[in-house]
């Protein structure tokens, strides 16, 4: 199964999910992509996140065994290093160096090489019992949905929840079209690789074999989810209205701290004040209150 191409594909699209591989949070990414070192060392994965001051990431997704990974890994985190901290300011007593981490993610222990002391640099992360636990504690989560066909080890496990799998990536309202398309054009790609006996017309009749997405248990939960979204979007918007008839154009910041505002108790309330407040200063005062 061809993965590395897949992750890039995945992660470039969602670097925040890279989060809930290494359950820390992920900083507002500027550029995420596979990339080429010279001489000759690729990388899966290079994070540069918007904030200077974050540290880069290098990620790379192992599913065999390989004795060269970690020096691999922590040759491309020098020289990501190295790129970023050109020779004429590391020869400034002033300037404080962006540093460069580094993930490798195991398919599973398997695979995993030894010699950690060796590398203390380099994170690892067991890709199958990450996705355990996070089945086990996010209801609908569309990344394990996505790599079910790599992870999984039972072919009529993935089978039984492909039709499953497949509706929470198209019904998710975590996801907009784009990655909708994009995940769910993936998952039957991963589905074609895990079952190559199968022709396509299989995998489809796999995928569609489901029933309503209102009578499962996930599509209950998945549909109660986007009317909840619909309507805190809808009070979102009402609020923007009311203060812009009040207080005219609202500036960008104003509408981008409203539109992270959520729960509809609270957008209720911000409702009221944008009605009743003597200036936008007063309402933005009361937004960041939280």
């Amino acid at each position: 199964m061809e993965t590395d191409r897949t992750f890039s594909q995945i992660f470039t699209q969602r670097p925040d999910w890279l989060g809930l591989l290494s359950q820390s949070p992920m900083p507002p990414v500027a550029e995420a992509g596979p990339k080429v070192f010279k001489p000759k060392t690729e990388c899966d994965l290079v994070v540069v996140p918007e904030d200077s001051a974050q540290p880069c990431q290098i990620w790379e997704f192992q599913f065999y065994f390989d004795h060269s990974v970690l020096i691999r890994t922590d040759l491309a985190r020098l020289l990501e290093w190295r790129r970023l901290n050109p020779t004429r300011d590391c020869r400034r007593r002033d300037y404080v160096p962006r540093e460069v981490t580094a993930v490798v993610v195991f398919s599973d222990r398997s695979v995993e090489v030894a010699g950690p002391e060796a590398f203390p640099h380099i994170r690892r992360i067991f890709l199958n019992e990450r996705l355990v636990a996070l089945e086990r504690d996010v209801p609908v989560c569309p990344l394990v949905s996505l790599l079910r066909p790599m992870v999984e080890d039972q072919d009529t496990e993935v089978e039984t929840k492909a039709a499953q799998d497949y509706a929470a990536l198209r019904a998710s309202p975590e996801l907009d079209e784009e990655d909708q398309d994009c995940f769910t054009t993936i998952f039957v790609q991963l589905l074609m690789q895990r079952f190559k006996k199968r022709n396509s017309q299989d995998i489809h009749a796999m995928i569609q074999d489901l029933p309503p997405v209102e009578e499962t248990c996930a599509g209950r939960e998945l549909i109660e989810k986007g009317i909840e979204k619909g309507i805190q979007k809808g009070q979102r918007g009402a609020i923007q209205v009311v203060l812009e008839a009040r207080f005219g154009v609202l500036p960008g910041n104003a509408i981008e701290e409203l539109g992270r505002a959520s729960g509809a108790d609270r957008l209720a309330s911000l409702q009221r004040t944008a009605a009743l407040c003597a200036s936008l200063d007063e309402f933005m005062a009361a937004l960041r209150q939280g």
